[in-house]
């Protein structure tokens, strides 16, 4: 589970933001994300909150790297922000609750 909030740099809440989470291999995790599918994807609420259940294929146990990339909605004129780094743990269990989650917080900024 990734939740968070995406907020402006004076702290106002961005509704509609769309969210996509990736779950990269640790040792990849600065890498290029581009145009690869996300392991889970939320819109904002009225309050800028988000909550997604990233799901990953694999066959036990394993740690992954997020990357949380946010685009803000048409017309605002704030940048795309991606935030990475957080670990979390993923299992490969039929019906089993998430074994981990992290909150990612992100900024967007007003375009140049």
């Amino acid at each position: 589970m990734v939740y968070g909030r995406v907020a402006t740099d004076d702290g106002s809440p961005v509704p509609d933001a769309f969210v996509k989470v990736h779950a990269l291999l640790p040792a990849t995790c600065d890498r290029f994300i581009g145009d690869a599918p996300p392991n889970g994807t939320a819109f904002t609420d009225e309050s800028g909150r988000y909550r997604v259940v990233a799901k990953s294929i694999h066959v036990s146990r394993m740690e992954h790297c997020l990357a949380v990339h946010v685009t803000a909605p048409g017309g605002t004129g704030l940048t795309e922000s991606t935030v990475r780094g957080a670990l979390v743990t993923f299992i490969y269990e039929s019906l089993t609750p998430p074994v981990d989650s992290v909150r990612v917080d992100v900024t967007l900024t007003r375009g140049a």
